[in-house]
């Protein structure tokens, strides 16, 4: 299920804050530390991320 912006089509569903951490979390792709809202992406998460929704975080990181 893909992240949209406000803007979108109609049919296309929005995922909440709430649920796409969770499944972040339930997939294994991000981690947290107790007390506080840094998270980290795990090597599943980089691939996942890049493969679901087309989010190259190397390349992020490579343009920053």
């Amino acid at each position: 299920m893909p992240v949209l912006p406000a803007g979108r089509q109609s049919g296309q569903r929005t995922v909440r804050p709430r649920a796409l951490t969770r499944t972040l979390l339930e997939r294994h792709w991000i981690t947290t530390r107790e007390a506080s809202r840094i998270v980290t992406v795990t090597e599943a998460g980089q691939t996942g991320l890049r493969d679901w929704l087309g989010i190259d975080l190397a390349e992020l990181r490579g343009a920053a």
